[in-house]
């Protein structure tokens, strides 16, 4: 692409703020003003101190983001934990009862399927638990990303 004013020409349409002039002619035609107000922006680009302090802000938002969903998730997964431990319990408590008595062969089928049962239901909370928290790390890439693309688009204009 060749620029309308300089004559200069560029390989891509990225050298171009404006349709057909490039960069640095179109710096050339910015008022003193708008020039030093650029500079001071791209001085405030570089400054890696407060990159990092920005970065540090969005960690910490990242981890205050969604608590009710956060305790729900710990919730789930305390009682997936105590569910699984009266389903070890109960299922001793059925295998003991076995030499007592007349009801020997249900207390063992009664206990047996009950620890199923409790398994299965303990898997199933620790899923939700663990899909509760998927969920809040996709929000967290997709805002991340989202402000990596910004970034990237911000720098592009102003080259």
């Amino acid at each position: 692409m060749k620029c309308k004013v300089c004559g200069q020409e560029y390989p891509s349409e990225y050298y171009f703020n404006e349709e057909g002039v490039c960069i640095e002619c179109t710096k050339k035609s910015q008022p003193e003003e708008s020039k030093e107000e650029s500079k001071k922006e791209s001085a405030e680009e570089k400054k890696p101190a407060s990159n990092a302090s920005e970065t540090q802000i969005r960690s910490i938002d990242a981890e205050t983001k969604y608590p009710a969903l956060r305790v729900i998730s710990g919730i789930l997964k305390v009682l997936a934990i105590l569910i699984g431990i009266a389903a070890v319990i109960g299922l001793i408590y059925g295998l003991v009862q076995l030499d007592k008595g007349y009801y020997a062969k249900a207390s063992a089928i009664s206990a047996i399927t009950s620890s199923l049962v409790s398994g299965i239901s303990v898997l199933i909370l620790l899923a939700f638990s663990e899909i509760i928290k998927l969920f809040i790390d996709l929000e967290g890439n997709s805002r991340k990303q989202i402000t990596i693309l910004n970034q990237i688009l911000d720098k592009k204009q102003n080259i």
